[in-house]
C-alpha cells in the first residue's frame, strides 16, 4: 500500500458515529490512530462518487503510511471496517461500532477492553437494570405470522467465542486458567489465526494443561508442530 494508491467507499453504506461508544469502549482498545482513521473515514464519506489516493489522509491527519496501515489493520480486525482490493485500488465498507450492552457481551472485547482500563472501570460500563425488572416485551411471532415473514439469521461478530460454553467444560474437567484475561485473549488469538471453533480449541487446550492449568503457550507450539508437519 502507497500513498498514491486509491480508494473509494463503498456506496449506500453510511455509517453514523458513535462518539460514546468510540470513546468508551473502542478507544483504549484500538489507540489513538486508529480511532482518528475511523473518524476521518465517517467524516468525509462521499457514497463511492470519486477515488481519493492514500495521501488525502496522510496530510489529513499527519500520519506515515505505515500508520496508517496499521491502523486499518486494527480496524478491520475490530469489525470497524471491511478491506476489499479491486485490481487497481482498495474499496472500504465502514462498519458501525457495537453499542455498549453488545460490545462488552462479547468476551474477547470485554477481556481487552479489562487488560486496558481494569475490571473495575469495565464494570462500572455495564448496563444495569433495576433490581426486580421483569421484561414484558413481545416475542416476534407474537405480533408477526411467521408464515407471512421470513425469519431473519441473527448476526454474529467475527470476532464471537463462546467463553460461557468454554469455561463450562473448564469447570467439568478442573481445569483453571493461570492469567484469565490475558489467556482467553490468547487462546481467542489462536482459534482466529488457525481457523478453530471454540469446542475444538477446547479440545487443545485440555491436552495441553499444565497440572490444571490451562497453558496458550503449549497450546501454540503443538499447534506450529502440526502446521509444519502439514507442509
Amino acid at each position: 500500500m502507497r500513498p498514491i494508491d486509491e480508494f473509494s467507499y463503498v456506496k449506500n453504506n453510511k455509517v453514523l458515529l458513535d462518539s460514546d461508544s468510540l470513546s468508551q469502549l473502542y478507544h483504549p482498545v484500538i489507540g489513538n490512530h486508529a480511532v482518528l482513521l475511523y473518524e476521518y473515514l465517517l467524516a468525509f464519506f462521499d457514497d463511492g462518487i470519486k477515488r481519493h489516493k492514500f495521501s488525502e489522509i496522510l496530510n489529513h491527519l499527519q500520519l506515515s503510511m505505515q500508520e496508517v496501515e496499521e491502523a486499518l489493520a486494527i480496524l478491520t480486525a475490530v469489525d470497524l471496517l471491511v478491506l476489499y482490493q479491486t485490481r487497481d485500488a482498495y474499496v472500504l465498507k465502514l462498519q458501525p461500532a457495537l453499542n455498549r450492552e453488545t460490545f462488552l457481551a462479547n468476551a474477547i472485547y470485554r477481556r481487552l477492553l479489562e487488560q486496558r482500563i481494569g475490571d473495575v472501570a469495565v464494570a462500572e460500563l455495564d448496563v444495569v437494570l433495576p433490581d426486580g425488572a421483569r421484561d414484558v416485551s413481545k416475542k416476534f411471532s407474537d405480533i408477526f405470522s411467521v408464515d407471512e415473514n421470513p425469519k431473519v439469521p441473527k448476526t454474529v461478530s467475527k470476532n464471537h467465542f463462546d467463553l460461557d460454553s468454554f469455561g463450562r467444560l473448564m469447570l467439568r474437567d478442573g481445569l483453571q486458567f493461570k492469567d484469565e484475561k490475558a489467556d482467553v485473549v490468547k487462546i481467542y488469538s489462536l482459534a482466529d489465526k488457525y481457523s478453530m471453533n471454540w469446542f475444538d480449541i477446547y479440545q487443545l487446550a485440555k491436552s495441553t494443561a499444565i497440572n490444571g492449568k490451562i497453558s496458550p503457550q503449549r497450546m501454540m507450539v503443538q499447534l506450529e508442530q502440526k502446521k509444519a508437519g502439514t507442509n
